[in-house]
Protein backbone atom coordinates (compact mmCIF):
# COMPACT_ATOMS: atom_id res chain seq x y z
CA UNK A 1 0.00 0.00 0.00
CA UNK A 2 1.32 3.45 -0.94
CA UNK A 3 1.68 6.03 1.83
CA UNK A 4 1.04 9.72 1.21
CA UNK A 5 1.40 12.76 3.43
CA UNK A 6 -0.58 15.86 2.51
CA UNK A 7 -0.64 19.39 3.84
CA UNK A 8 -1.91 22.78 2.84
CA UNK A 9 -0.58 26.11 4.05
CA UNK A 10 -1.25 29.75 3.65
CA UNK A 11 0.63 32.82 4.78
CA UNK A 12 0.73 36.47 3.78
CA UNK A 13 3.10 35.69 0.88
CA UNK A 14 2.04 32.35 -0.63
CA UNK A 15 -0.61 29.63 -0.52
CA UNK A 16 0.18 26.07 -1.54
CA UNK A 17 -0.54 22.37 -1.13
CA UNK A 18 2.04 19.64 -0.92
CA UNK A 19 1.81 15.89 -1.25
CA UNK A 20 4.72 13.64 -0.38
CA UNK A 21 4.40 10.18 -1.87
CA UNK A 22 6.39 7.54 -0.04
CA UNK A 23 6.50 4.32 -2.04
CA UNK A 24 7.09 0.83 -0.68
CA UNK A 25 10.72 0.77 -1.81
CA UNK A 26 11.35 3.89 0.27
CA UNK A 27 11.64 6.33 -2.64
CA UNK A 28 10.02 9.71 -1.95
CA UNK A 29 8.37 12.01 -4.49
CA UNK A 30 7.10 15.54 -3.75
CA UNK A 31 4.27 17.28 -5.55
CA UNK A 32 3.81 20.98 -4.85
CA UNK A 33 0.88 23.02 -6.15
CA UNK A 34 0.52 26.78 -5.70
CA UNK A 35 -2.92 28.15 -4.86
CA UNK A 36 -4.56 31.51 -5.41
CA UNK A 37 -3.50 34.29 -3.06
CA UNK A 38 -5.97 34.78 -0.25
CA UNK A 39 -6.79 31.08 0.17
CA UNK A 40 -7.31 30.37 3.87
CA UNK A 41 -5.45 27.57 5.64
CA UNK A 42 -8.49 25.27 6.06
CA UNK A 43 -9.31 25.51 2.35
CA UNK A 44 -5.65 24.77 1.61
CA UNK A 45 -5.90 21.61 3.77
CA UNK A 46 -8.98 20.38 1.87
CA UNK A 47 -7.30 21.14 -1.46
CA UNK A 48 -4.20 19.24 -0.29
CA UNK A 49 -6.30 16.13 0.35
CA UNK A 50 -7.95 16.50 -3.07
CA UNK A 51 -4.48 16.95 -4.60
CA UNK A 52 -3.36 13.70 -2.89
CA UNK A 53 -6.45 11.77 -4.01
CA UNK A 54 -5.93 12.86 -7.61
CA UNK A 55 -2.44 11.31 -7.54
CA UNK A 56 -3.30 7.86 -6.16
CA UNK A 57 -4.66 4.65 -7.59
CA UNK A 58 -7.09 2.26 -5.91
CA UNK A 59 -5.34 1.71 -2.60
CA UNK A 60 -3.38 4.03 -0.30
CA UNK A 61 -3.00 5.45 3.17
CA UNK A 62 -3.01 9.24 3.47
CA UNK A 63 -1.78 11.13 6.51
CA UNK A 64 -2.83 14.69 7.34
CA UNK A 65 -1.97 16.83 10.35
CA UNK A 66 -5.43 18.40 10.33
CA UNK A 67 -7.58 16.65 12.97
CA UNK A 68 -10.74 18.24 11.59
CA UNK A 69 -10.32 16.72 8.13
CA UNK A 70 -9.22 13.33 9.46
CA UNK A 71 -12.29 13.37 11.75
CA UNK A 72 -14.64 13.75 8.78
CA UNK A 73 -13.80 10.16 7.82
CA UNK A 74 -15.06 9.04 11.24
CA UNK A 75 -18.40 10.77 10.76
CA UNK A 76 -17.76 14.31 12.03
CA UNK A 77 -19.97 17.01 10.57
CA UNK A 78 -18.70 18.92 7.51
CA UNK A 79 -19.22 22.70 7.75
CA UNK A 80 -21.46 24.08 5.00
CA UNK A 81 -18.62 26.34 3.84
CA UNK A 82 -16.50 23.27 2.90
CA UNK A 83 -19.22 20.93 1.67
CA UNK A 84 -18.24 21.28 -2.02
CA UNK A 85 -14.70 20.13 -1.17
CA UNK A 86 -16.08 17.19 0.83
CA UNK A 87 -18.33 16.25 -2.09
CA UNK A 88 -15.28 16.16 -4.42
CA UNK A 89 -13.34 14.06 -1.89
CA UNK A 90 -16.19 11.54 -1.69
CA UNK A 91 -16.23 11.27 -5.51
CA UNK A 92 -12.49 10.60 -5.58
CA UNK A 93 -12.57 7.84 -2.94
CA UNK A 94 -15.69 6.07 -4.17
CA UNK A 95 -14.93 2.37 -4.77
CA UNK A 96 -11.31 2.68 -3.62
CA UNK A 97 -9.46 1.39 -0.57
CA UNK A 98 -8.39 4.77 0.84
CA UNK A 99 -7.50 5.28 4.50
CA UNK A 100 -7.11 8.82 5.83
CA UNK A 101 -5.46 9.20 9.22
CA UNK A 102 -4.22 12.00 11.42
CA UNK A 103 -0.52 12.33 12.24
CA UNK A 104 1.31 14.90 14.38
CA UNK A 105 2.65 17.95 12.57
CA UNK A 106 6.26 16.94 13.27
CA UNK A 107 5.75 13.63 11.42
CA UNK A 108 3.94 15.03 8.38
CA UNK A 109 6.57 14.95 5.64
CA UNK A 110 4.43 17.17 3.39
CA UNK A 111 4.11 19.76 6.14
CA UNK A 112 7.86 19.78 6.70
CA UNK A 113 8.55 20.15 2.98
CA UNK A 114 5.88 22.83 2.59
CA UNK A 115 7.00 24.84 5.61
CA UNK A 116 10.54 24.72 4.31
CA UNK A 117 9.32 25.90 0.89
CA UNK A 118 7.13 28.68 2.28
CA UNK A 119 9.98 29.85 4.48
CA UNK A 120 12.27 30.01 1.48
CA UNK A 121 9.65 31.98 -0.48
CA UNK A 122 9.59 34.66 2.21
CA UNK A 123 13.23 34.33 3.28
CA UNK A 124 14.21 37.75 1.97
CA UNK A 125 11.39 39.46 3.85
CA UNK A 126 11.61 37.82 7.27
CA UNK A 127 15.20 36.59 7.35
CA UNK A 128 14.14 33.00 8.14
CA UNK A 129 16.36 30.28 6.74
CA UNK A 130 16.29 26.50 6.47
CA UNK A 131 18.53 26.33 9.54
CA UNK A 132 15.84 28.24 11.44
CA UNK A 133 13.30 25.59 10.41
CA UNK A 134 15.49 22.84 11.85
CA UNK A 135 16.01 24.85 15.05
CA UNK A 136 12.30 25.62 15.43
CA UNK A 137 11.34 21.95 15.04
CA UNK A 138 13.41 21.17 18.18
CA UNK A 139 14.93 18.04 16.62
CA UNK A 140 11.56 16.42 15.84
CA UNK A 141 12.08 16.23 12.08
CA UNK A 142 12.39 12.68 10.69
CA UNK A 143 15.86 11.44 9.68
CA UNK A 144 14.71 11.30 6.05
CA UNK A 145 14.37 15.11 6.06
CA UNK A 146 18.02 15.55 6.98
CA UNK A 147 19.16 12.96 4.43
CA UNK A 148 17.31 14.66 1.56
CA UNK A 149 18.38 18.10 2.69
CA UNK A 150 22.08 17.23 2.73
CA UNK A 151 22.00 15.67 -0.77
CA UNK A 152 20.37 18.68 -2.39
CA UNK A 153 22.60 21.13 -4.25
CA UNK A 154 22.62 24.63 -2.84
Amino acid sequence: MITLYCDGASNEFECATCVVLKKINGRTVNSLKKLEDGTNSITAEYLALIHALELVGDSCKIYTDNKGIAGKFKGDRVPKKYFEFWKRIKELIKGKNIIVKWCPREQNLAGIFLENRLLSWKEGVTGLSKKDLVRRSKGKLPKSFYARRNKRKV
